[in-house]
């Protein structure tokens, strides 16, 4: 339900009503704006305690009005701060109770049907569908997911990376594949591969790899190491493509031993 549209140039201010009640709905529809839109947004305010009216607020601003680090960060070449000005925020109000007679104090007459209430300031002073700004998008829940099933099958990065864009081909035109393989949002660049790659190995060894092991006691290891190596090791293949990226990783048992796992 839109409340309130203005238009100013290339910039919208407007006040929309949803029908909404919780944060997790809220959450939904604004990665599904996100998403709609080819816009990314970053949280400004977080309000606890709303008080008694509200039961959840917060306010957002464009992804690409960052905080520097330093006086010279912005000059990097790689820097996406432009203090884009675009900024909404989100409101969940609570329903008022009626009184015996069926009256209800709030003069809102929206509050019972929609009670969440959106106000949006789009004045972005930056392109949103150029090749830079598509760049700079967070990468999709369902390309982080393809990427952890890549990296358990033994990919690496660059392999994990060529996977993607071989399967973005397959499934969309030469115009959709272009488009979709300069979206970091569905083809992360390699360096975020290294660094989701680095963070997915750390959960390598699963909840029953690890029930396993609390079954192993001190002694065992010390005393016997293959039983540890057996239990925790990868497949051979998982192995060989692990050895490939040269990677190696200590992973502490206790005090008496250090089983190295390759990864």
């Amino acid at each position: 339900m839109v409340c309130s549209y203005e238009e100013h140039g290339h910039s919208i201010e407007c006040t929309i009503r949803l029908p909404l009640d919780t944060k997790d709905d809220t959450d939904v529809w604004l990665k599904n704006f996100q998403d709609a839109s080819f816009s990314a947004w970053r949280v400004s305010n977080n309000y606890p305690h709303c008080g008694k009216k509200n039961t959840y607020r917060v306010d957002l601003h464009c992804q690409h009005n960052t905080c520097p680090r330093s006086l010279t960060a912005d000059q990097r070449k790689g820097s996406k701060n432009t203090k884009c000005p675009s900024k909404f925020y989100i409101v969940v109000k609570k329903r008022p109770c009626a009184d015996v007679r069926g009256r209800q104090r709030s003069k809102d007459v929206h509050i019972t049907s929609h009670p969440t209430v959106v106000n949006l300031k789009w004045n972005h002073n930056h392109e949103i569908t150029s090749a830079d700004t598509f760049r700079k998008r967070d990468v999709s829940d369902a390309t982080r997911e393809k990427l952890l099933e890549l990296f358990s099958a033994g990919h690496s990065p660059s392999s994990a990376i060529d996977t993607l864009k071989y399967d973005l081909q397959m499934e969309n035109n030469d115009e959709d594949y272009l488009r979709l393989s300069a979206d970091k949002a569905t083809c992360p660049d390699l360096q975020y591969c290294f660094r989701f790659g680095e963070a997915a190995t750390t959960s390598f060894i699963t909840n029953e790899q690890a029930a396993t092991i609390s079954f192993i006691t001190n002694e065992q290891v010390a005393t016997t190491p293959s039983l540890v190596m057996n239990r925790l090791l990868p497949p051979p293949s998982l192995v060989m493509n692990r050895l490939l990226g040269k990677y190696s990783r200590s992973v502490s048992l206790g005090t008496n031993a250090t089983l190295c796992l390759l990864r």
